[in-house]
């Protein structure tokens, strides 16, 4: 569903939501016409709704308003992610990325990088959880909006388990148990020693760039450890510590002494 569809189909919601509210109105109004002849008193006729409407009825507001209002420090402190999904569950539905980093914005959250917009897209669709859906072009909402598309399984192979037996019970044939390795008797030190590969979420260089110098505006001296920091913090999530550094090796940064800051 395009923009202009999605705003037409709303539109003739909230038309419908106000003719029922004019109905109510008209049905009220018999009943005080006819209390007021019992009662023999000779107040003069009420308006009628057509005039009430258009001399009382305020302006009905753009299909992009109707937003939630948001406190100043309602999102501050908070990482993008957060930020973003606390205003959907406050607006309720899906809207656009303008409506969206508005929000933010206006409740004190923090969203960097050359293009924010840009920035705050990719991180949601990157959210590692897959919290957020694209449900149209320019449009964001949660996925627990949409019941349809069920939650995300916490492990895999509990799914794929499942998903065996619902198989094998319509071909008739009865499911074998999955085999499992036996425990070793004795825990090998080098093995429970070595750690296990982490899985960071990929940044253009670009993108990255962009974190880092919003980190250095300050025009202070910062450690590598310190710059990474402050682009997870912003990011909302973890980075690989080689994409860091792989930047600030740009001719944009200048290191002194072991720390980096931007190039005057």
């Amino acid at each position: 569903m395009d923009t202009k569809e999605h705003l037409i189909q709303t539109l003739e919601h909230f038309r419908k939501q106000r003719n029922a509210k004019i109905q109510e109105a008209r049905s009220f109004d018999a009943i005080i016409r006819s209390l007021e002849q019992e009662l023999g008193n000779s107040a003069p006729p009420p308006e009628s709704m057509d005039s009430a409407s258009t001399l009382e009825t305020p302006a009905a507001p753009s299909i992009n308003g109707g937003l939630p209002q948001v406190r100043p420090d309602e999102f501050y402190s908070m990482t993008q992610t957060d930020a973003a999904k606390a205003y959907l569950k406050k607006v309720g539905r899906a809207i656009s990325m303008e409506q969206l980093l508005d929000g933010m914005k206006r409740g004190g959250a923090h969203v960097g990088g050359a293009d924010p917009k840009s920035t705050l897209y990719v991180s949601l669709m990157r959210n590692p959880r897959r919290e957020f859906v694209r449900v149209s072009e320019g449009f964001v909402g949660l996925r627990e909006f949409y019941p349809g598309l069920g939650r995300i399984p916490k492990n895999g192979k509990k799914k794929s388990a499942k998903r065996r037996k619902k198989q094998a019970k319509r071909r008739g044939v009865k499911p074998t148990a999955p085999q499992t390795k036996p425990k070793p008797e004795k825990e090998d030190k080098n093995d429970k020693n070595e750690a296990q590969p982490q899985r960071f979420p990929r940044l253009k260089p670009s993108e990255m760039n962009a974190e880092i110098r919003k980190v250095l505006l300050d025009g202070q001296l910062h450690t590598g450890e310190a710059i990474q920091e402050g682009v997870e913090k912003g990011l909302g999530f973890k980075v690989h510590p080689m994409s860091v550094f792989g930047c600030l090796r740009s001719r944009d940064f200048e290191r002194v002494g072991g720390q980096y800051r931007l190039k005057k």
